[in-house]
């Protein structure tokens, strides 16, 4: 009798919208709300299907990717050592210069840019730096260009990025896919420049 007594105490000290309430956890944020949160949203991996095609002799060079939606121009300087390269990148534009140091290495500097690309063994090209990415902000890049097969063919195989170079006469086809958390479309720009400069110098008409 005692029990029945304090059991109906307790229940009318509920609320009665409780009574009919059922036990439930903390509801969790969607998966789309958290990406979004940190800025990764929208961040799937992204195909490549470049084509950098030889324009005048090797001394200008057109880059084009619908996909990552990609497209510059690379011309030699008149009378210099040097190249320039402007275009869109994902309806960014982008400039610079391609300058060749006295140590043989090649340099982009400016405009969010401090890339560098030197020789690593007999046929290989390391490329590192710092490129100012439209999402993400500067990040530092540090990609090895392994030539595979003839002169002018290359991979590259790290973090966030596998690409294939193949060199068909004067043109170059790249396909592969990267990773815009880790490689953005900007870095792949300029590795792009970069292979377009070493093709130059493949296509250049011998003296």
């Amino acid at each position: 009798m005692l029990r029945q007594i304090l059991a109906a105490i307790l229940i009318a000290g509920v609320p009665s919208w409780a009574l009919g309430a059922e036990l439930s956890l903390p509801q969790l944020p969607a998966l789309s709300a958290v990406m979004k949160a940190v800025g990764l949203q929208g961040m799937e991996r992204i195909r490549v299907n470049m084509d950098i095609r030889s324009v005048f002799n090797g001394d200008r060079y057109d880059i084009r990717d619908p996909f990552a939606r990609i497209e510059l121009d690379v011309s030699r300087e008149s009378g210099g050592k040097g190249f320039r390269f402007s275009g869109d990148v994902d309806g960014r534009y982008l400039n610079g210069r391609v300058e060749l140091r006295n140590d043989g290495s090649w340099e982009i500097w400016g405009g969010g840019l401090n890339i560098d690309m030197r020789r690593r063994g007999s046929a290989d090209y390391e490329i590192s730096g710092f490129v100012d990415e439209a999402v993400g902000g500067s990040r530092h890049m540090d990609v090895t260009l392994r030539q595979r097969g003839s002169p002018g063919s290359f991979d590259i195989w790290d973090n966030g990025v596998s690409l294939d170079f193949r060199k068909w006469a004067s043109n170059v086809s790249v396909s592969g896919e990267i990773d815009p958390q880790w490689f953005g479309k900007k870095s792949l720009a300029i590795v792009s420049v970069f292979v377009a400069v070493l093709e130059a110098q493949l296509d250049q008409p011998q003296k």
